[in-house]
This record gives C-alpha cells, structure tokens and sequence, in this order.
C-alpha cells in the first residue's frame, strides 16, 4: 500500500511504500525514517521554501545545476599528443586554454600540454643519439678512406705541385764559417765575400790615401748582404767587429769613407726585397798577425794569415737570385704628392783627375701633383740604384752639367704646385753591362715603397 511523504527538510512530497522502514528524498537526498516521520495523505498545508523562484527556469538553474563537460579541442589534443604528433596536440592544447571558456572544462588541454612537451624531449633524444651514432659511424667510414687514399698515394709519385725552397737556404753554415760561406741573421743572408790587406789606408776619394805605421797593415773585410725577404731592410756597419790574434782591431783615424778594389764604405745599407749588397770594413793590424776572427751580430767567420789575402778582390757572388723579379713595364710612379715618369736610360762618363768615371744616368720627369712645393735637394726622398741586384754608391749629388735637357735632381729644391722638372740621377758603375733598377720609396722614416724602374743596358 502507498502513502504520502512530506521530505521534513526540504518539503518535497513523494509517494512511497508504506512497508519500506525509510526512504531517501528525492529531492535534497534526505534519510526519512518512516516509522518516526509524520506521514499524511494530504497534508493541511504545503512547504513553502524559504527561497521564492520567480520562474522555472530560475529555480532550475539553482537547484539543479547544469554539469560541464570536456572541451572538444582539449580532446583532440590530448589524443594527439598521446599517438602521434605531440608538437601538434601541444599546440592544440595552448590555443584552447587561451579561449578562457568557462562553460567547459578544460582538463584535457592541460594534460595534452603536458604531455607533448614530455613527448617531444623523448624524440629528441632519440634523434640526437641517432645522428651522433650515425655522424661517429661516418666518421669512422671516412677516416678509413683516408688511410687507405693516404697509403696509396704514398706508393705513388705526388701529381701535386710542391713549393719550391729558397735556393739559398741549402747553403747556409752554422758555427764557424770561412771566406766564401755565408750564414743567416733574421731575414738577411750574411757572408764572407773575401779579405784584402795593404800597406795604406785607401779611401773612396781616389785622389787622397793615408799612410799608417811601418809596423802596421791594413785590413778590409768584403762582406755580401742579401735581403731574403719583400720588404725594404737595412743592414748596419756597426754589426760588424774583426779580432786579431783574439784582441780586437781598431779602425783608422780617417775622415774620409774607407774603399777597396772599387767598393765603397758606408754606415748602413737599405736593401729593397732581394737585393744584394758588398759591405767593407776597414781596420789596423799589426804585422806578423795568425788568425783574423770576425764577426757579424752572433755569425763567426776564421781567417788565417796564409790565406791569399794579397791579390786584387774580384767579386763573384754567394748567392743565388732566381727570386729577384725585374718589371721593366713600369713607366710612371705614382709618389703621393708628386708623379715620376721614366724617360730613359744611358752611360755617362767624365773625366775626373784624368780617370774616367762612368755613370748609369737614369732620366725622369716630375710632375708636382700636390698643392706644395717640393724639395728633392733633402735626403728624406730616398734613391737606390741596383746594377745586377748589387746595391750601387750613392745617387751622384755632386754631378752639376746638362745630360740631354735634364739637370742633376739634387738641383730641384722648391718645385711649385703643377710644375714639372726633368731631371737625371747618375750612379758611379765600373761597367756599362746588365740589368740596372733604380728604386724609390717615401724616406729613411717610412719606407714606403713607390716602385722601380727596370732597364737592361
């Protein structure tokens, strides 16, 4: 049989068994105990919740709230992070929580985030791993070729063409030199080009020679220079030091420059690349002496007194120039503020004393490209003259007569702006024959390099 009951907690009404000892609300889940709660039929009046709802709508949102569900794209990625591509399901799950939509849950996206970044560390490891056992096993494979490339060309002639040494460095002595040996001092080729031995002091004026002491002789050590390098260097007189019998030699109280056999003494010797140079060193000896030791910074040469010291020195040269290079395509010299231009070349010879002197007679034109004068009288514009890579005497200052139209270069000391001058520059030669350059370059202080003129006479 069925019954009435009031829910005494929140008034709902429903229809029960009278049998059953209690019953659960339908309502508000309440326990009622049938046999301790009042039961009716038809009760004298309803309950009246405290809440009054205006529609139904109202008290059904209240009471009986709708459930969220999971987002459909936070599904989606969270699948694709699980299976396949976790990149995507990452990306998947970062765009859902963006929405920022309240109505779904979005538990799924937060799990495929997750996840995906799990995921894609794992593949990446494993990609890495790959690539470091495949790179190692290529490595390995490459290697072996190599060997076996390198093993095979050992047993056959190298095709490759291979830089060709300095012929001059095969012969280069260590320790204790003689005359004819030459050792290496940095990038200068230094060697004993032969010894002579007089009874005066001869010097480079051929019309004044110095007596010395009965008891003494003079002593002059021939020197040759190579500069083994491409840029300008010196080479100084004062590296030079000669002993006698282990005492050292002094020099002649002279003031003029020392010269034998016609070569000439001077303080120092600018070298441009390659070239070459004769370096004499005169000093006083007592007669009687054995043995001649000298030096040139830490190079040692022995010299005995047996040795044909007595004869006219002829030069041969030490070294080999197969590097010197000769461009004698070289017309005009751009020099900074001043244009040279090559003009021409010839032999000029003088009568000084009643010996005849020659010269190698370059002839240029200057054009003063500058809005300064310009003074070649200073020393500061440097000239060297080579005649077969040997360095010649200094450029002829004294010279004062018209070759051709040209006036010695020393005679142009205020050049004006635009202006040109035709000038020679003569050198002091003992023979017409060869390959003469003259070089040019800013000064003493830089020594930057303008260029040369090349002609073979």
């Amino acid at each position: 049989m069925t019954m009435v009951v009031i829910c005494p907690k929140c008034g709902k009404r429903m229809i029960v068994d009278e049998k059953d000892p209690y019953v659960f609300c339908a309502q508000c889940g309440y326990k009622i105990n049938l046999s301790a709660e009042a039961k009716t039929d038809t009760p004298s009046q309803p309950y009246q919740p405290e809440t009054q709802f205006t529609s139904f709508s109202q008290y059904n949102t209240q009471v009986i709230p709708e459930k969220k569900k999971q987002s459909k794209l936070g599904s989606a990625a969270l699948l694709l992070s699980l299976f396949c591509l976790p990149i995507v399901g990452l990306i998947l799950g970062i765009i859902d929580l963006s929405k920022k939509d309240d109505s779904q849950k979005h538990g799924y996206a937060k799990a495929a985030i997750i996840i995906g970044i799990v995921m894609m560390i794992i593949y990446s490891c494993v990609f890495t791993n790959t690539l470091v056992k495949k790179g190692t096993e290529s490595l390995e494979e490459s290697v072996q070729v190599e060997s076996t490339n390198i093993a095979e060309k050992a047993t056959q002639p190298s095709k490759t063409p291979q830089i060709k040494a300095n012929p001059n460095e095969k012969n280069v002595q260590t320790g204790e030199m003689k005359i004819g040996q030459y050792g290496k001092a940095g990038d200068l080729f230094v060697g004993l080009s032969g010894v002579r031995r007089i009874g005066y002091v001869e010097t480079a004026t051929s019309f004044y020679t110095q007596d010395i002491d009965s008891n003494q002789e003079m002593i002059y050590v021939i020197l040759e220079v190579k500069n083994n390098s491409d840029k300008i260097l010196t080479y100084s007189k004062s590296n030079i030091s000669v002993y006698v019998d282990g005492i050292i030699a002094p020099e002649p109280d002279c003031i003029y420059l020392l010269a034998i056999d016609g070569i000439q003494e001077y303080q120092s010797y600018e070298l441009d690349a390659y070239a070459k140079s004769l370096v004499i060193f005169g000093c006083l000896a007592d007669k009687g002496w054995n043995e001649l030791s000298i030096f040139s910074g830490n190079l040692q040469w022995k010299v005995t007194s047996d040795a044909d010291l007595d004869t006219i020195y002829h030069y041969t040269s030490l070294f080999n120039d197969s590097d010197v290079k000769y461009d004698y395509s070289n017309k005009t010299l751009d020099a900074k503020n001043h244009e040279i231009v090559y003009d021409g070349f010839t032999i000029h010879t003088m009568d000084i004393l009643g010996d005849t002197q020659k010269y190698a007679v370059f002839m240029v034109t200057i054009n003063n490209t500058s809005s300064e004068s310009i003074d070649y009288s200073l020393v500061g514009y440097n000239m060297r003259a080579y005649q077969n890579n040997i360095l010649l005497d200094d450029c002829n200052y004294v010279m004062d007569e018209v070759i051709d139209g040209y006036q010695n270069i020393f005679n142009i000391d205020d050049l004006k702006p635009g202006m040109t001058a035709k000038v020679y520059l003569s050198f002091e030669i003992n023979s017409e024959t060869g390959i003469f350059k003259l070089a040019f370059d800013e000064g003493y202080i830089t020594n930057e390099y303008y260029g040369d003129f090349c002609v073979q006479h």
